[in-house]
């Protein structure tokens, strides 16, 4: 099953004013965990760029049944689930004393680094025998719809702080973005709730990125573009 397990302590730089852990942080920690995965399985960042590859997300949906405080210890479990055509789901599972308090799926895919396209893997990266696999979660990282009525609630430019090693915005700049755009009551909502993210295109230093939200049943559904492409949404669900 190739599983990794560490433990973590909630420090000061992961957390915001109400001494909880950042959303954007604990995605930024499934990447980093994601990443030692993928050392496991002899897939190293180092060795994808001799090849010209890197690994990519497309999807991510993280539950959220308690967000973790100062100081707190997490155990931080992720293994590789299963492959899906072109893409291979890594699940995590979050630990505080035992008791589960996030899970998350997500979707991944191998580029080649030269033309930005999907690779097809000429065999599987890790055979998995999916009736014994264990699940984070039951489901796939859903696609995400924008409700038919949006409205642009700001714009971001893109920095070279955010900026990363694979040629674009990292990633986790999009959940930071729609949290400074969400209400002060909705980043403090106590109740469990989930977050899927599709990554869509990519976005690039010096970029202008337009904020756009929705609202659906117990939905609320963001967007960023860059000159009328979508390049990501966000979509928070109220348990």
């Amino acid at each position: 099953m190739k599983k990794i397990t560490e433990n973590i302590q909630v420090n000061e730089i992961y957390c915001d004013y109400n001494s909880k852990m950042k959303v954007s942080q604990i995605f930024l920690v499934m990447q980093q965990f994601a990443e030692k995965g993928a050392n496991k399985l002899g897939m190293s960042r180092e060795s994808m760029i001799k090849k010209h590859q890197t690994f990519v997300l497309s999807r991510m949906t993280l539950q959220i049944n308690e967000l973790p405080k100062l100081y707190e210890t997490l155990e931080i479990t992720t293994w590789p689930k299963k492959e899906i055509k072109l893409f291979y789901i890594r699940d995590f599972l979050f630990k505080k004393q035992e008791n589960i308090i996030m899970s998350a799926s997500s979707v991944w895919a191998i580029i080649d680094l030269k033309t930005r396209k999907i690779i097809r893997q000429q065999a599987s990266i890790h055979p998995i025998d999916e009736k014994k696999a264990d699940e984070a979660l039951t489901y796939m990282p859903p696609r995400i719809k924008m409700p038919e009525q949006t409205e642009k609630i700001g714009q971001v430019i893109a920095t070279y702080s955010m900026t990363d090693p694979n040629g674009h915005i990292n990633n986790i700049r999009y959940i930071e973005w729609v949290y400074d755009y969400l209400p002060r009551e909705v980043i403090e909502f106590d109740s469990p709730y989930t977050i899927d993210i599709n990554y869509i295109n990519e976005v690039y230093y010096k970029d202008k990125i337009s904020i756009e939200m929705g609202k659906q049943d117990n939905k609320t559904i963001f967007c960023g573009k860059v000159n009328d492409k979508i390049c990501f949404m966000v979509q928070i669900r109220y348990n």
